[in-house]
């Protein structure tokens, strides 16, 4: 389980992600899922680029 809060305009909103893996070793996964998302959010921010 991966939990996120984040503060935009002074409102706080929390996610919550699940993921099921087979690795044991706690900080590859947590690595791993930075890495992923820091991937979609650079994806999303050349992609609203485009758009403008």
């Amino acid at each position: 389980m991966a939990r996120e809060e984040r503060t935009v305009n002074g409102k706080t909103s929390t996610d919550i992600r699940f993921f099921l893996t087979s690795l044991d070793n706690i900080e590859l996964v947590k690595k791993s899922i930075r890495l992923h998302w820091g991937i979609e959010n650079r994806q999303f921010r050349q992609t609203v680029l485009r758009l403008l």
